[in-house]
């Protein structure tokens, strides 16, 4: 593998009438189909860094597509989000980010500058309420919540403005199932794997805020 290329995997993230609408962006440290990432933070970074600096990536994702990324803790609550390019980007929120006043109050911060947020591998719990008035997707893994859960789960969500992606879609039932139940958004092995994108590897000194 030549030492300059870097690589960035993506799942695509369909609608209704699957028409691809964005992908979710994945750390991979080679042309490998699986990550291996030991640090959730730098693994984030690495995608954005890399995002943000080949044009060639960002055309072969879709100039006009959103980009999906995993922020964890340490990421939501640093400078370094506000390098997220609001237009092409969702801050994806993930499952182990404890909510509180501060990461809710941090939402709301990013939300007023016009970043797009979304929970991912969603579980109801009354916690994520004051969220649910923030965020614009809620990710629901349908490998990980019984069917019944999952439409309980609809269901209390219909009363807020949020998009809601079946995430996990691996067969035709689960999809079809996900459509019935009123799920907007899909991704999934059924629907398409992820993929790696190459380009050249980026010295984070060249980039900076602005």
């Amino acid at each position: 593998m030549d030492s300059d290329e870097t690589f960035i995997g993506r799942q695509p993230i369909l609608d209704r009438n699957e028409n691809v609408v964005g992908f979710e962006l994945l750390f991979r440290s080679g042309d490998c189909p699986e990550a291996n990432v030991t640090d959730v933070t730098q693994a984030s970074i690495s995608v954005l860094l890399n995002f943000l600096g080949n044009q060639d990536m960002q055309e072969r994702i879709g100039l006009k597509k959103k980009g999906f990324l995993n922020v964890g803790m340490d990421l939501l609550m640093s400078d370094m989000i506000e390098l997220i390019p609001k237009d092409r980007m969702v801050v994806e929120l993930l499952e182990t980010i404890e909510i509180d006043h501060t990461v809710i109050a941090r939402c709301r911060a990013l939300k007023a500058m016009g970043f797009h947020l979304a929970l991912d591998d969603f579980v109801y719990d009354p916690v994520y309420d004051p969220l649910l008035d923030l965020v614009d997707i809620v990710k629901i893994d349908l490998l990980e919540i019984a069917p019944s859960d999952v439409q309980e789960t609809v269901a209390r969500l219909s009363q807020y403005p949020v998009t809601l992606l079946a995430e996990k879609v691996e067969g035709p039932s689960q999809y079809e199932d996900a459509q019935t139940m009123g799920f907007a958004l899909f991704q999934g092995y059924y629907l398409a794997r992820p993929t790696n994108i190459s380009g050249k590897r980026v010295n984070p000194a060249s980039l900076a805020l602005g």
